[in-house]
Protein backbone atom coordinates (compact mmCIF):
# COMPACT_ATOMS: atom_id res chain seq x y z
CA UNK A 1 0.00 0.00 0.00
CA UNK A 2 2.57 2.58 -1.06
CA UNK A 3 -0.15 4.74 -2.67
CA UNK A 4 -1.56 5.47 0.78
CA UNK A 5 1.76 7.03 1.78
CA UNK A 6 1.74 9.45 -1.17
CA UNK A 7 -1.97 10.21 -1.55
CA UNK A 8 -3.43 9.88 1.92
CA UNK A 9 -4.11 12.74 4.27
CA UNK A 10 -0.69 13.84 5.46
CA UNK A 11 1.10 12.01 2.64
CA UNK A 12 3.95 13.49 0.63
CA UNK A 13 1.83 14.65 -2.33
CA UNK A 14 -0.90 15.94 -0.04
CA UNK A 15 1.54 18.08 1.95
CA UNK A 16 3.23 19.33 -1.25
CA UNK A 17 -0.14 20.26 -2.76
CA UNK A 18 -1.25 22.09 0.38
CA UNK A 19 2.08 23.95 0.52
CA UNK A 20 1.80 25.04 -3.14
CA UNK A 21 -1.81 26.13 -2.72
CA UNK A 22 -1.00 28.19 0.38
CA UNK A 23 2.02 29.77 -1.33
CA UNK A 24 -0.08 30.66 -4.38
CA UNK A 25 -2.81 32.15 -2.22
CA UNK A 26 -0.33 34.29 -0.25
CA UNK A 27 1.32 35.65 -3.41
CA UNK A 28 -1.87 36.23 -5.40
CA UNK A 29 -1.24 40.00 -5.48
CA UNK A 30 2.52 40.21 -5.17
CA UNK A 31 3.49 37.94 -8.07
CA UNK A 32 1.32 39.58 -10.77
CA UNK A 33 2.55 43.03 -9.72
CA UNK A 34 6.18 41.90 -9.99
CA UNK A 35 5.53 40.41 -13.44
CA UNK A 36 3.87 43.62 -14.68
CA UNK A 37 6.71 45.77 -13.33
CA UNK A 38 9.30 43.53 -15.03
CA UNK A 39 7.49 43.70 -18.39
CA UNK A 40 7.13 47.49 -18.14
CA UNK A 41 10.83 47.89 -17.30
CA UNK A 42 11.86 45.67 -20.22
CA UNK A 43 9.52 47.49 -22.60
CA UNK A 44 10.92 50.91 -21.65
CA UNK A 45 14.51 49.77 -22.17
CA UNK A 46 13.64 48.24 -25.54
CA UNK A 47 11.88 51.43 -26.65
CA UNK A 48 14.92 53.51 -25.69
CA UNK A 49 17.22 51.28 -27.72
CA UNK A 50 14.94 51.36 -30.77
CA UNK A 51 14.55 55.13 -30.53
CA UNK A 52 18.33 55.59 -30.46
CA UNK A 53 18.80 53.39 -33.52
CA UNK A 54 16.18 55.27 -35.55
CA UNK A 55 17.36 58.66 -34.38
CA UNK A 56 20.97 58.17 -35.47
CA UNK A 57 20.19 56.30 -38.68
CA UNK A 58 23.14 54.00 -38.10
CA UNK A 59 23.57 50.62 -36.47
CA UNK A 60 25.07 52.06 -33.31
CA UNK A 61 24.02 50.15 -30.20
CA UNK A 62 24.07 52.05 -26.94
CA UNK A 63 23.61 50.09 -23.74
CA UNK A 64 22.32 51.83 -20.66
CA UNK A 65 22.70 50.06 -17.34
Amino acid sequence: MTSAVYLGSGGILHRALIFMLKLGWKSRFRLPVLIVVAFVALDISMQLEIALEHENGTEHHAHFK
